[in-house]
């Protein structure tokens, strides 16, 4: 399969947008010409919505390079130049063109079905740009990235070796108690000696943050951060109540399972190395050997799911944009963005050789296809979607794609026992994925905090929610485990969004066990649609319900408990 390529339809062929004496013209065209009748504001809006996807390609080129390679000196100057020299110079003008639009008499005659969604982002937009924070989002992207350099050097000797600690976790699987104890205390002693680092790092974020949110004239920094989200259909306080649902579904299970867990081990406490390993099995379970294997190994999963899935993923190996391995001097994580002038996912994500990174790859495969099945809609601004339906997209592939391990990564018996780990880690990531929504609401909420307050506040809420663990002796690596957590420092309050999107997911997957061919019409037609219809819309166009109630949350919690039964009883 081909996919369409799309060719500039106003900009020059040789137009590189290598700096903003290259770019700055083309703005300035924009921004002065004379647009009068609907048909001219619509020529207009593709005009910009072309110039964007060629700019931003060139913004996520120099990012993804800047964590490909974090410590290569000609990549930094190349991603430095980019967010100092150009992108604060984008911002007025990307203010300038949102106000025209926002502003024109011709707007409100322009097809609401493709543009009515986008214009109230613009509108939204317009009215929380302030000049004065263009600088220090410079400053907080330049800090963010300090953050990601820093682990991505955090390495340890262990087994003959360096290995970075994406590499450790794979010794966190091990049957062997004292291979996974001393793995997770050499890791937790590499980490610990960058807590005052780190801390210093997120101190200055986050006054950063605090200005950005005053000077846009809100209350406090959550409420700038809903804005600037687009959480338009739900609040804060429906964060807090899901929550409360998720201690009183999700906890008692999560205990239910740790007690389980517990007594499968034959331990008489579980201590944090023993939260990784496969108690069904005296194997470590090895879903394949390299990077070569597993994106095969993928792609034969996704072609189960829907050949078309799997002519994507080819689409993007031929191009080369799967960049998969674990390597010192790589920044840690993984994610999905998209080359927009290309229209084209790229996938950048850890391995090491765990059952996680199966989940992971999948995860992205998901955000994958929902760039690709959304790449006809015309404008960038509807090439998207709401951060939680994006995360349906690549929840659902997860519960998919796994139902087809048994063909690919696993034998039967192995593919069980990742299903039962899958399921038992969606009962118990909730409570974790609240814990770090809640730190953050309390964070962005009490700006006079210290750092003994911020750490009494996340052990507060981790004995709320992380059920039976024995954390003694161990005090100090409990306080500063929150700083693990990459979307604290790079993407604040994003964290609800995967609790949002695993009720999503859940149903698709019901769906898809129901009837499915019929489950992927569905999910496909959904993702086409990209940021073109609200929340709920997009959950109704996949054939499942915008619900965060605790019967919704109880009723998927007894479908995984069945699912889970079965899989053990088997």
């Amino acid at each position: 399969m081909v996919l369409q390529q799309y060719e500039r339809q106003t900009l020059p062929r040789g137009f590189h947008p290598a700096g903003w004496d290259a770019i700055e013209p083309y703005l300035r065209e924009l921004l002065d010409r004379n647009v009068v009748t609907v048909q001219e504001l619509e020529r207009w809006l593709l005009d910009w919505s072309e110039l964007a996807s060629v700019v931003q390609e060139e913004g996520t080129r120099r990012r993804t390079a800047k964590d490909r390679d974090t410590d290569n000196p000609a990549v930094d100057a190349e991603f430095l130049a980019w967010v100092e020299g150009v992108q604060p110079k984008l911002q007025p003008f990307l203010f300038a063109l949102q106000k025209k639009l926002a502003s024109h008499p011709a707007a409100s005659a322009l097809k609401k079905d493709e543009f009515g969604r986008y214009l109230r982002s613009v509108r939204n937009a317009v009215d929380i740009f302030r000049q004065e924070n263009v600088a220090l989002g410079v400053e907080e992207v330049k800090l963010q990235a300090r953050y990601k350099t820093l682990v991505g050097a955090q390495t340890v000797q262990f087994d003959g070796a360096e290995r970075t600690l994406s590499q450790m976790r794979l010794y966190f699987e091990s049957p062997d108690r004292n291979v996974r104890e001393n793995a997770w205390r050499l890791s937790e002693e590499r980490r610990a000696k960058d807590y005052d680092t780190f801390n210093g790092i997120f101190e200055k974020l986050y006054s950063l943050r605090l200005k950005k949110a005053a000077n846009a004239n809100c209350k406090d920094y959550r409420e700038l951060r809903w804005r600037e989200n687009e959480r338009f259909d739900y609040t804060p306080e429906d964060c807090l109540t899901f929550s409360a649902s998720i201690e009183k579904v999700c906890v008692p299970r999560m205990k239910k399972l740790q007690a389980e867990r517990r007594a499968k081990l034959g331990v008489g406490h579980l201590r944090p190395w023993d939260m990784d390993v496969d108690p069904h099995g005296d194997k470590q379970l090895k879903p394949f050997n390299d990077v070569r294997e597993l994106a095969a190994k993928a792609r034969e999963s996704f072609s189960h799911v829907d050949p078309l899935f799997a002519e994507y993923f080819d689409t993007m190996a031929r191009n080369e944009l799967l960049d998969l391995d674990n390597r010192k001097g790589k920044s840690p994580g993984g994610y999905q963005t998209t080359f927009h002038e290309r229209r084209l996912p790229f996938i950048f994500m850890n391995a090491a050789g765990t059952t996680g990174d199966v989940k992971t790859l999948l995860h992205e495969g998901g955000h994958a296809f929902h760039s690709i099945e959304h790449r006809g809609q015309r404008i960038i601004g509807n090439r998207g979607a709401p951060m939680e339906f994006c995360e349906v997209a690549s929840m659902s592939m997860e519960f998919m794609g796994g139902e087809h391990i048994h063909k690919t990564f696993y034998n039967d018996a192995d593919a069980r026992r990742a299903q039962i780990r899958h399921l038992e880690q969606v009962v118990a990531f909730m409570p974790w994925m609240t814990t770090v929504d809640c730190f953050q609401h309390w964070l962005y909420t009490n700006p006079n905090h210290t750092r003994a307050d911020r750490d009494a506040k996340w052990i507060e809420l981790r004995r709320r929610f992380e059920g039976d663990v024995d954390w003694s002796g161990l005090e100090s690596a409990a306080r500063h485990r929150w700083m693990q957590q990459l979307h604290l420092f790079s993407y604040p309050f994003y964290y609800i969004e995967y609790g949002i999107a695993q009720l999503g997911a859940l149903q698709v997957w019901r769906n898809y066990l129901d009837d499915p061919k019929q489950a992927v019409k569905d999910y496909r037609h959904a993702l086409s649609l990209g940021s073109t219809r609200s929340l709920p819309e997009l959950f109704k166009a996949a054939n499942i319900k915008f619900d965060l109630s605790a019967t919704m949350l109880e009723s998927l919690m007894q479908m995984v408990d069945e699912k889970l039964e079965e899989l053990k009883a088997a």
